[in-house]
């Protein structure tokens, strides 16, 4: 009993503390980040440069046509309609409702990270539960299918014939992750993510369309602010020595592991940004095999810049990050393991010596190429849907 009126005046003083840590700790590291700023304003204006350029090269042509697309079908209901004939087939790969197509052919044409932004949009609009939109965030965020084969194996390495290899790898990977979450226990779902709710009150197709478009740009903007912020970052951290640092004490643990020690630098890069640091590898004097199998784990992995926009965008709706960083880690290591294994079964050519700068990418060719690609990802799902729902009315008859 003595034992137990000692501690028990410590819980507040506990409490309080935690309290406070969380008060003073992003503070202090915001001013620490005005500060370093105003010191480096050379490097922070760079940075910021490239991270917008980023943004709006890869990111906002690549995203805005497929949100826009599915920011309709939900407002008009078209959804609930469309997931239902593909229901066997999601609850059977991952045990996740019909409408999670949607979000899964996404997250594997446009990129980081529309998988967030839809997942979020179909709990918030009922079709799936928490733990489903946690399990659909968890594998479909990847990198674009036109940023792996033109950005990174065409004009990073020089070698286009090597984007099969790494686009494979990366979209294997997330999605033997998805399909190893439907074994995770979780509660049964509910009815309505099953069937879906009814179908929203009718309104006009122009009010629809500019919902879309707002919303969709609201998304965007949030994106290339974490880009923005995550890119000056990185160059704050270049400036102060700290990167060159953090590259030291990779390189160390790597060189006792019995590997090179340039992967250091590359690690300490693609630690935060996924674009820099797949660069990093493509221009290191690493072979071949070597630098394809570093650019599959920093791909896979994603970087914090990507993680924090994943983060940012389902704190909105309540839902946990945990499920996300998990996979993660398995995504990167697994995507690493796919390469080495697919290797031999790609004979690749002696790479170009050319080097792509994202500021030489042309925003309309971009924004041409991923409506094209989002017009016919629609479609094909449509015309799937639509086949097996008169397939399964023919038998019934």
């Amino acid at each position: 009993m003595p034992r137990k009126i000692l501690f028990l005046p410590l819980a507040p003083f506990r409490r309080g503390i935690r309290l406070t840590a969380k008060k003073i700790f992003p503070a202090l590291a915001a001013v620490l980040f005005i500060i370093l700023l105003a010191l480096y304003p050379r490097h922070s204006l760079k940075a910021a440069q490239s991270g917008f350029q980023l943004w709006w090269n890869i990111v906002l042509p690549a995203l805005f046509p497929f949100l826009v697309g599915s920011e309709v079908l939900m407002a008009s209901g078209a959804i609930h309609y469309l997931s239902r004939p593909l229901e066997p087939i999601t609850r059977r790969l991952f045990r996740l409702p019909g409408a999670a197509a949607f979000a899964i052919v996404a997250g594997y044409t446009s990129g980081f990270p529309a998988g967030a932004i839809l997942s979020l949009r179909l709990y918030q609009h009922g079709l799936c539960s928490r733990e489903e939109a946690e399990r659909l965030n968890a594998f479909t965020n990847n990198a674009s299918p036109l940023f792996i084969t033109g950005v990174v194996a065409a004009g990073m390495l020089g070698l286009p014939a090597a984007g099969l290899l790494l686009a494979l790898s990366h979209y294997g990977a997330n999605l033997t992750i998805g399909f190893l979450w439907r074994f995770c226990p979780s509660p049964p779902p509910s009815r309505a993510a099953i069937t879906g709710p009814s179908p929203p009150i009718t309104v006009s197709g122009g009010t629809r369309l500019s919902e879309a478009i707002r919303r969709a740009l609201v998304s965007l903007f949030n994106v290339g602010g974490y880009i923005t912020l995550f890119s000056v970052l990185l160059g704050l951290l270049q400036a102060t020595g700290i990167l060159v640092l953090m590259e030291k004490i990779l390189a160390a643990f790597l060189e006792v592991g019995g590997l090179p020690s340039e992967l250091g630098r590359i690690l300490a890069v693609g630690l935060w940004e996924i674009t820099l640091g797949a660069k990093e590898a493509a221009s290191s004097s690493l072979s071949l095999p070597e630098k394809l199998a570093a650019i599959s784990f920093i791909l896979g992995w994603g970087g914090l810049s990507v993680q924090s926009q994943v983060g940012g965008i389902i704190r909105e709706g309540g839902l946990r990050l945990f499920p996300f960083v998990i996979s993660r880690i398995g995504h990167c290591l697994l995507a690493f393991l796919y390469t080495r294994l697919l290797l031999p079964l790609f004979p690749l050519p002696k790479p170009a010596a050319f080097l792509l700068p994202i500021s030489s990418l042309d925003f309309m060719t971009m924004l041409v190429n991923c409506t094209r690609l989002t017009f016919t990802a629609f479609a094909v799902l449509t015309l799937f849907a639509l086949t097996t729902q008169f397939l399964k009315k023919k038998l019934c008859n």
